[in-house]
Formats: structure tokens, sequence, C-alpha cells
């Protein structure tokens, strides 16, 4: 009489541990340079404006709409690509993605108007909106859990070196091959990593994942929605040709918010009846998870304007080169590479994941309240500081807020919890940007660098106190998830990976694991 024994299902991470190690690492390579490739092209043309300009004419202003337009659509995007992964799996929906993304960019290399241009951006910012969420998911359900914190920190400080030196890069590149070679450059990296994902990657849907097809009506209303918010947020920080910005009650702009709050709030109600959600509401009842969502939004509404800000204090009120003022906010991306490698390991500790948002948080304030005293003769030493403490309370917004809420997360949605983080973090950037150059408007009565250096600190200090103190009161709400070792234990049962107390070797085990929360 024969028996049919049952073991575990076999997931993801099986089948990538059963391949070969070179081809994992190629994998893993692969993975981080696409996550990465959409935060890059959202920065690295910003140098390549002038000549784009020069010659498919127009003016900088109405180049705008090719970056705002990127922005928008790789924005509405993620929260689809998101869930999209969690029901069909990572591997098809991440090369849909980066087919999508590539087509994009050649798309904008042969555009011969500024209009061709913008919507060509916006296309390539659909295929962008997909890369990082589902890189990111994909690293967490396939990627050996003893590699993930390293995993993280090396995507956190390949995502901070292409924030800050995406505008160096699109600057060398246009100077040696022209500025559609800003754009080309996505095929020599892209082409290369998709034909090793879609080699490499096992093609897999895990049997605990959602099946159906998503929500239409929730679709809509999200997508909807979302781009009313993100459109009137950025009519509210364009100036008009004269340099003043449209008021909160201009009709563009509070038209456009009424109906976005309108379309997602009727999202919500759609959403809590739909078989398949695109946005699971039951996650948020989960404290943690919602906290760490929260986190992260402030975490950007604070960071963001900063970032930009602060480039504009040195050029304009201290009178320095456009290059000086990019060696002047080096101390940020020390800052910000530093903590992004610390914080990565901590998150994973057991016991530190409140501990590490809410560093995050105080540092985050230390470099924004020295600020309020700063003016057009301070020595630049102590913006040095201010700045590397800025960049320091960075690495919980990058790598500790995601992890968090990916950890605390349902199993069957963490492609929707990445989505969701990489979401409102792109919100919080938008919003602490309209707010900040509004406050800026606003105090900039007069001319002059003092006046300038006054008004630039002070939507700093605004906007970076309000995100601090919101990311601080939301890391109070985080429950440090304990963490546990899984994971079949070898022939001796303990050893190196094993699942509890041994003698013998213990075979592989999947490193720490969080304790999800219920």
């Amino acid at each position: 009489m024969s028996h049919t024994v049952s073991g575990p299902p076999v997931t993801l991470r099986d089948r990538f541990g059963a391949l070969p190690h070179r081809s994992q690492r190629l994998l893993i390579g692969a993975t981080l340079v696409v996550a990465c490739l959409s935060l890059l092209d959202a920065t690295v043309i910003g140098t390549a404006i002038p000549r784009i300009v020069a010659q498919l004419g127009g003016d900088p202003r109405s180049f705008s709409w090719v970056v705002t337009g990127f922005l928008l659509t790789s924005t509405v995007s993620m929260p689809l690509y998101g869930r999209y992964s969690d029901i069909h799996g990572r591997r098809p929906v991440m090369l849909l993605a980066l087919t999508v993304f590539l087509a994009g960019s050649v798309l904008c290399a042969t555009a011969t108007s500024m209009t061709a241009l913008a919507a060509f951006r916006a296309l390539q910012g659909v295929g962008a909106g997909g890369l990082m969420t589902v890189g990111m998911a994909l690293m967490f359900d396939a990627f050996p859990w003893t590699s993930l914190a390293r995993l993280q920190t090396a995507m956190g400080t390949m995502m901070a070196a292409a924030f800050i030196g995406g505008p160096y890069l699109g600057g060398l590149l246009t100077d040696l091959a022209g500025w559609r070679s800003v754009f080309l450059v996505n095929l020599a990296v892209g082409v290369p990593a998709m034909v090793v994902i879609a080699a490499l990657l096992p093609g897999h849907r895990d049997p605990d994942r959602p099946t159906g097809r998503p929500d239409l009506a929730g679709m809509l209303l999200l997508v909807a929605g979302l781009t009313l918010l993100l459109f009137g947020l950025t009519v509210k920080g364009q100036p008009d040709p004269a340099g003043r910005l449209p008021a909160w009650s201009d009709p563009a702009v509070a038209g456009c918010l009424a109906a976005a709050a309108l379309l997602l709030a009727t999202f919500l109600v759609v959403e809590t009846r739909a078989g398949v959600p695109i946005l699971p509401l039951a996650a948020f009842r989960r404290r943690t998870y919602s906290a760490a969502l929260v986190a992260g939004l402030f975490f950007s509404v604070a960071m963001f304007p900063a970032a930009l800000m602060l480039p504009l204090y040195f050029q304009s009120a201290r009178g320095t080169s456009a290059s000086m003022s990019g060696i002047l906010m080096l101390p940020l991306l020390v800052g910000l590479v530093v903590s992004n490698r610390v914080c990565a390991p901590l998150v994973w500790r057991p016991g530190w994941a409140r501990r590490t948002v809410l560093a995050g948080a105080v540092l985050l304030g230390a470099g924004t309240v020295p600020l309020a005293f700063t003016d057009a003769d301070s020595p630049l030493w102590t913006l040095g500081v201010c700045s590397a403490l800025l960049g320091l309370g960075v690495g919980p917004s990058m790598a500790g807020t995601a992890i968090i809420a990916q950890n605390s997360a349902p199993p069957d949605a963490v492609g929707t919890a990445m989505s969701s983080s990489n979401l409102l973090k792109a919100v919080g950037q938008v919003a602490g940007l309209a707010v900040a150059q509004t406050i800026l408007a606003h105090v900039l009565s007069v001319s002059g660098p003092q006046a300038l250096a006054r008004a630039v600190t002070t939507a700093i200090v605004w906007v970076g106190g309000v995100g601090a103190l919101g990311t601080l009161i939301s890391a109070l709400l985080i429950e440090n998830l304990p963490m546990r070792r899984t994971g079949p234990p070898g022939p001796g049962g303990g050893g190196p990976g094993g699942g509890g107390p041994g003698g013998g070797p213990g075979g592989p085990g999947r490193g720490p694991v969080p304790r999800r929360p219920t």
C-alpha cells in the first residue's frame, strides 16, 4: 500500500534557492538595477532641459509637464502593479513594466516636439511605476532571508546614488552624446536586465495568492482620484508667467482636490464590497502596517522640499555656482547612505523596528530646527551639519518604513504593501513641495539674498517640522516586530539556520523572519 507524503507548498523562495549560485547573483543584480531605473529617470533629465528646449522649442516652463507627466503616471500606476503582481505573480508583471518602460524610453529618444516628448514620458512613467514596486516585492518574496537586510541596504544606497547622481549623469551624457542619449542609456541597462529576469526568474504563483479579476470600478476610481490629487498639488506648486503661485482657492486647484477627495472616498466604499479589491482595506486594520505607511509619507513631506530648496539657497542666497551647490549637498548624500546602511540591518533585529523610525524622526527634527536661525551670512559648515542630520534621518524612510510595512502586511499582499509605501511617499513629495513653495512665495515679499535665505529656510523649517512631528507620532504607533528562525532544520535539527536546538549540522535555514502580527 502506497502513501502520499504531502509536504509544504513550494514557494518562489524555494525555486530561487534551487538556482545555481551564479544565476542567483545575476538575478539579484538585475533586480536591483531595474528597481533603481525609475528613480534615476525621474532626476537624470533635469540637466538636459536647456538643450531639449533649444532643439524642440518652447521654454523651460512648458517643459515642466515633461517632468510632471512622468511623476503622475508612475505614481498612479504603483498600486495597480503591486496588486496585479500579488495576483498573477512577480515575473509577468515585472516583464510587462520593463517592456512599457523601455518602449517609452525609445519613443522619448525619437520625439520631435515638446508635446510628443511629454506624452512619451507619461508612457515611460507607466512602466516606471512597476519597476521599483515589483522589484522590492520580488526581493522580499524570492531572495534568501539571510541576505535580505544586506540587499535592502544595497538598494537604498543605489536609490540614493540615483537620486543625487542623476542630474550629474544627465549632464555628462548630454555633453558627450546629446540629450537623446539620456533616454537611450535605459536600453543599455534595461535590455540585459530584462533578458536575465526573463531567463532566470522562476515563473511561480503561490497557492495562497488571491484569485479572480481585480475590481475594475475600483481601479478606475483610484486612477482618476490619484491623478486629480497629484495634478491639483502640482498646479498649486507651479508659478504663472508673472512668477505668482495660484491660491489654494484657485478653481483649478480647489476643483481638482475636491474631485479627488470625492473619487477616493467613493473608491473606499467600492473596495469594501469588491471580491478582489485593488487595495485590500483589511490590511490597514493592522496598526503597525498603517503607522509605517503614514511615517513614510511624513518623511517624504519633510525631506523632498529640503533636498530641492537647499541648492536654491546655496546658489541664490550665497552666490555659489551650480557645481559648488552640488558639492555642498554632499553631506546630505553621505548622511543618507550611512543611515541607510545602518538602518536596514537594525530594523530586522528584535525590538528595533520602532526605535529605528523614532531615531530617524529625531534626526530629521535635529537637522530642521537649526535652519530657523540661518541667514545669508551663516557659516556654510552649519548648513553642512544640518544637511548631514537630514540625510541621517532619511534611512528609516527609504528602508525602515518599507521593511516594516512589508513584514506587517498580510502574506498575500506584499506587493500591495510595497506599492502603497511608494505611493504615499510620492504623494508626500508632491504635497510637501506644494506647501513649501506656497510658504516661500508668501514670505518672499522683497528681493535680495537675506530675504531669499529667510524664505527658503522658513519653508524648510515649517514643512520639515510638520513632517518630523508626524513621523514621530506615527513611529510611536509601530509595534516592534519580534524575530524568529524558520525553515526546515537539517538532519541534526540545530546548526546554522536550524529550527531548534540540536547537536548535528543543520540544514540551510531561511534566516530571520518577522513574526507577522495578526
